[in-house]
């Protein structure tokens, strides 16, 4: 798996972010596939392009495209507009941990 520390550039993303198997010729046109259809990518992500649409901090807009886009707006850069609920765009909750130690007598 590999680490960055910061976003080197959205072009070696777009590759990275992808699974690289072969079950991604498997069409799934008329709804979401399961989950972990595909492979992780490098990051040990699943389902972060072409599955349903990511919503971002920026209000209206979702990334990572979806199963009813056109190929073409699955890609990282591609803004994609978010109006209201559907049933192809959603979000990721992540969270860090906070790791601390106790010391005796403190």
């Amino acid at each position: 798996m590999r680490k960055y520390n910061y976003l080197y550039n959205t072009k070696e993303f777009q590759l990275d972010s992808r699974s690289k198997t072969l079950k991604n010729k498997i069409k799934c046109t008329d709804a979401t596939c399961s989950v972990k259809v595909f492979g992780p990518n490098i990051y040990g992500l699943f389902d972060t392009i072409g599955n349903v649409s990511e919503l971002i901090s920026h209000d209206g807009l979702a990334k990572g495209g979806n199963w009813k886009n056109e190929l073409a707006d699955n890609q990282i850069e591609k803004d994609l507009p978010f109006e209201g609920p559907n049933a192809w765009t959603g979000f990721r909750n992540i969270a860090s941990q906070k790791l601390f130690s106790v010391r005796n007598g403190s």
